[in-house]
Formats: structure tokens, sequence, C-alpha cells
């Protein structure tokens, strides 16, 4: 007799499917199974033409035992106990944050701001850079001065419907799972949260670059889901988790990558990283759902519950911070406008036009404008 056998590697967790094909009994293939390391969920008995298909394409690892091929895999029947754990996790988020309103939200306010940036004139394809600074982009002279909101403006001007277009197809794929595992309230503190930690390392960065978009936001968003799954590590099914480890781990390492590009805003990613990240372990404190599943109860009774740390990002701890980071910054960026004014002086042997214009508004910048 033949036996499909599923469950989870016993040190990685990940799904597990194995073939045996000489197993006498439903009782031994469990047992071989599980002296192979893995946590036996279900034993499926398969039917001859099964058994021939994957005695052809898979490759023997030991007596009677099969590795299939990942055709094989996916041809192979489902396990029930798997799909429904799966299956009853998605409901339990329904059930915890029926909708995910503040994802669409931040959308549609994201749209809503470049249409009217282009009502108002501005290029479809490339905005300038006064249209940008128009409509909020941030610009370290500005924001440090007496413009601090550009730091929360930014967030929502993009350079060009390609670049509005990219983020919101990631920010509609990740957000309503995050919104849905910390709640409307959380997603939108993780959210804002982090596009204001990007901007602020973007001033110290480089505080004459001109940043704007929702990379930054959206990057934290990625790394709070991260933080999430480091923090509630049984309450999340293991092939869920793994496939959104996955999927996020490559987005952000991509994104790393394409940041090191000219006039891409590298520091606004990190930065917005970062915050998430941390974000991501404050809102994700275990919750009663990890100890439940630990403690061996089927997944229908968990029940999980919004961490009551989102108190923790209280709107004064928010404002102190910011308000510590902006002084910090507007030393940066003074230092970079007198760097400025004497490279003119010794190479032209003086101070050309633009630098006495921009000087005497208090701020000379780049005329580059960073993506983020």
């Amino acid at each position: 007799m033949s036996f499909f056998v599923y469950g989870r590697d016993a040190k990685t967790g990940e799904v597990v499917k194995r073939f045996f094909s000489a197993a006498p009994t439903e009782a031994q293939a469990r047992r071989d199974g599980e002296a192979l390391g893995i946590e036996v969920t279900d034993v499926v008995r398969c039917r001859a033409d099964e058994r021939a298909a994957a005695l052809a394409s898979s490759e023997r690892v030991g007596a009677g035992v099969v590795n299939l091929s990942p055709s094989e895999m996916a041809a192979a029947p489902a396990s029930p106990t798997l799909d429904a754990e799966t299956e009853g996790f998605k409901r339990e988020l329904e059930q915890l944050t029926p909708n995910v309103y503040i994802t669409y939200a931040l959308m549609g306010l994201n749209v809503l701001v470049f249409v009217v940036m282009l009502m108002s004139g501005a290029s479809f394809t490339d905005p300038n850079v006064a249209d940008l600074l128009r409509w909020g982009a941030e610009y370290g002279p500005k924001t440090t001065a007496d413009e601090p909101w550009r730091l929360l403006s930014a967030m929502f001007v993009h350079i060009g419907s390609m670049h509005l277009v990219m983020n919101m197809i990631v920010l509609a794929y990740i957000g309503p799972i995050v919104e849905r595992m910390i709640g409307n309230f959380g997603f939108l503190l993780l959210y804002l949260a982090s596009g204001i930690g990007g901007g602020v390392l973007g001033l110290y960065w480089n505080p004459l670059l001109v940043h704007a978009g929702a990379s930054g936001a959206i990057f934290g968003v990625y790394a709070g889901l991260l933080g999430l799954l480091l923090r509630q590590h049984g309450t999340i099914p293991p092939s869920m988790a793994s496939g959104l480890r996955n999927f996020a781990l490559i987005f952000v390492g991509y994104n790393l990558l394409y940041s090191f590009k000219p006039g891409v805003g590298m520091s606004v990613h990190l930065g917005g990283l970062a915050t998430g990240f941390v974000c991501g372990l404050v809102l994700g404190q275990p919750s009663a759902a990890a100890q439940h599943r630990h403690r061996g109860l089927r997944p229908d009774s968990i029940r999980l519950r919004h961490s009551g740390r989102a108190d923790a990002l209280s709107a004064s701890g928010r404002n102190a911070a910011v308000s510590r980071s902006l002084r910090g910054a507007r030393s940066q960026v003074q230092q970079s406008v007198q760097g400025c004014v004497r490279r003119c002086s010794t190479q032209r042997g003086e101070e050309c036009n633009a630098c006495r214009v921009e000087r005497r508004k208090g701020c000379i910048g780049s005329q580059i404008s960073g993506t983020r």
C-alpha cells in the first residue's frame, strides 16, 4: 500500500508532504513520517494512478520513501487539516477586523492628491521640483525651518504616474493583511510612523534632496509584518506565515538594491524599514492566540486580539521624537547650505546669483528629486 503523509518539519515549521510507497498500514506510514522528523497531521491513502505518477516523477531518498517533485507535490491530494487551519485563520482575521477601510482610504488619498496635482498643471509622467514642493514634498531647508508638516504630506505626493501605480499595487496587496492583523488604528499608526521615520532619516542623510512618495511608509508596513511574525510566531499558520515572510523579504531586498540608484531616496526607505519593524514588534506582542496554539487547542478556538501596545505610540511621544529630530536636522541643513555657498565662491570667484537668491530665502537646494 502507498500513502501521502502531511505535516510540518519539526525543525523549520515548514509544511511537508512525503510519499511512502511501501507502508503496509496507515499507522506505519505515520510512524515512518515521524521518524523523518515530521509532525504528522494527516495520512492519505493514494490510488494506483497516483502511486505510479509519484514513483515515476520523484527522487528516492530511502526505503519506500520518496521526495515528491514540485509538480507532483502540487498534484497530490490537499491536506484537509492544513487547509482548514489556513482557512480558519483567514476567517478569524475577517472577524477580528471586518473592514480594512484605512488601506483603501490611504490609497484614495494618494490618488486624489495626484489628480489634483494634474489639474493644477503638473506633468503626468514627470512633475518638476516646483510642483512637488508646492504640493508638499519634503525638502530639508523648508521642512526644518517652519514647515515640519512636509514630513507627513510628502507621503501622499508622487513623482509621476508610474511611481504612484507601483506604490499603490504593493499597498493594495500587503495593506489589508496587516490591517486585519493589528486593527484599523494600529495599521494607521504603523503607516504614518513609518513614513515620518523615513522622512526624518532622509533629512539627516541628504537634506538638500527633494523627497516624495509612499515608499517609505510601505517599506514600514512590510517591516512591521516581519516584526509581527517574529512576535506572534505561534499565532499564524506556518504555511501562510512562510509565504508572507518570503514575499516580504524578496520585496524589501529588491527595493533596497534599487534604492542605490542615483536620485532614489534610499535613506527614506531605510528609515521606514527600521521604524516599521520596531512598530511591528510593539504592536505584535504575543496574544492569547499564540499561547492557545502552543497548548494544542484547535484552530477554530483561536481568537486573536489587538494588542494594547498601540497606546505606546502616543501622539505626545511621536511629537517629541519628531521635534528632537528636526532640531538635529536643522543643524545639518545649515551646514549643507554654507558648504554650497563656499563651493560657489571658490569655483567662480564669487557667490553665484542662484545662491544669493536662495540664501535670501533661507535655503539652497538641489533640483534632483528622490523617489520614495
